[in-house]
């Protein structure tokens, strides 16, 4: 419940008082893990994902969150390494096929990344994240209609959870309808 609030000392303190009474707690761990690295504490962040993939190897969140950590430190291989550790114990993992995605993108691989994605919808279309990272693929690729039509799919699955894109996808979608117009 802390973290959720975003009372970081408190979610710590509930964590650690948990870990004390078990430490092979793996939801602990892995929430532990994600409190850290939204803090920028990535060490410990990486430490607390490994804890709980070794005491249970077979879960595909904390294996996620790790990819998660290496892609934001730029470790592009190592991120993909964990994300498709990820989707060989959960094949409809959603997460990591955008996560790789990402991945994908960033290593310019464009075709790759807009596969995972089209794969990630094939399994839940309403995913807010596959649909917003195909229609930038698409805007960037000038597929036009197609980012407009995930654009607007964000937009209806995802406004709630992304609240910070929602202006930026809103911008996008009217230069669309505007380019569209001329």
């Amino acid at each position: 419940m802390y973290q959720r609030l975003g009372d970081f000392e408190n979610a710590l303190v509930s964590y650690r008082q948990v870990l004390q009474r078990d430490d092979l707690n793996v939801e602990a761990h892995n929430n532990l893990g994600v409190l850290c690295r939204d803090k920028g504490l990535y060490d410990d962040a990486i430490r607390h994902f490994q804890r709980a993939m070794a005491i249970n190897p077979g879960y595909a969140r904390a294996r996620n969150n790790l990819g998660v950590v290496y892609l934001g430190q730029r470790k592009l291989d190592a991120a993909a390494t964990q994300f498709q550790a990820a989707l060989a114990i959960d094949p409809k993992n959603v997460e990591s096929m955008v996560n790789l995605s990402t991945v994908d993108k960033e290593s310019g691989r464009r075709e790759q990344a807009r596969a995972w994605l089209a794969r990630a919808l094939e399994v839940n279309p309403r995913s807010a994240e596959a649909n917003y990272n195909l229609g930038l693929i698409e805007d960037e690729a000038g597929n036009r209609t197609q980012a407009a039509a995930h654009y607007r799919l964000f937009l209806q699955y995802g406004a709630a959870v992304h609240p910070t894109l929602v202006a930026d996808v809103r911008a996008r979608l009217q230069k669309i309808e505007a380019e569209s117009n001329n």
